[in-house]
């Protein structure tokens, strides 16, 4: 047997092997990355806008020493907030609502004097603080401090007080940027007055909606 005779070893193939695997592996690795990059948790948004509707769900009477009693009527409201994330459990910001209402205007003899549609508007300063829940559901309370500004045909002017509002809620967030609630509160408004006699109003109001984390 002469030597050009001498049967091949195969020795190339596991070369041809490596050759064929070395396009695969680099596609891999160039993919690797970006598959990581992919499913990275993304963090929670920073920014919460949030719309409602509800309404004031009782009545009030206010003691105005110019004009008479107001005696305004529950209402349906509408309104909207921006709040800002500070730390995990704790958002600050603002917030404004609009709800337009009927009323009287008796004197001090309980003697109607006026009646119309009024418009009642608010603007706060506010916050909520996440308390208690587990994985989407969770609780929390809300407070804010402002004013209520009444706009009554009969007076010809936006007559503004000064109120503060407390309540709790219910918060179900189906993804990281989206959040669904229903809430309650109650606002002490405090109206001008004459003398020392209180002239304080509760009202108390419903509010459901949504919030969009920006």
């Amino acid at each position: 047997m002469t030597p050009g005779d001498i049967p091949s070893t195969g020795s190339s193939s596991p070369m041809k092997a490596v050759a064929a695997l070395l396009p695969a592996l680099a596609i891999l690795a160039a993919a690797t990355p970006a598959a990581a990059q992919f499913r990275q948790v993304q963090p929670p948004p920073n920014t919460w806008l949030t719309v409602w509707g509800g309404g004031y769900t009782s009545s009030a009477t206010i003691h105005d020493p110019e004009s008479g009693n107001w005696n305004i009527g529950s209402s349906i409201s509408g309104g909207v907030g921006i709040h800002r994330q500070i730390g995990q459990s704790l958002v600050l910001g603002v917030e404004t609502s609009y709800s337009p209402a009927d009323y009287e205007i008796t004197d001090a003899d309980d003697n109607l004097v006026g009646n119309g549609s009024a418009g009642i508007l608010t603007g706060m300063a506010t916050g909520r603080l996440n308390y208690g829940g587990g994985g989407p559901l969770g609780l929390y309370l809300t407070g804010g401090i402002g004013t209520v500004v009444y706009r009554m045909p009969e007076l010809e002017r936006w007559d503004p007080d000064f109120a503060f509002r407390t309540g709790a809620g219910l918060e179900y967030r189906p993804n990281a940027t989206k959040a669904l609630f229903v809430e309650w509160g109650q606002s002490r408004i405090f109206h001008q007055k004459e003398g020392v006699k209180d002239n304080t109003e509760k009202r108390s109001d419903l509010r459901a909606g949504v919030r969009f984390g920006l």
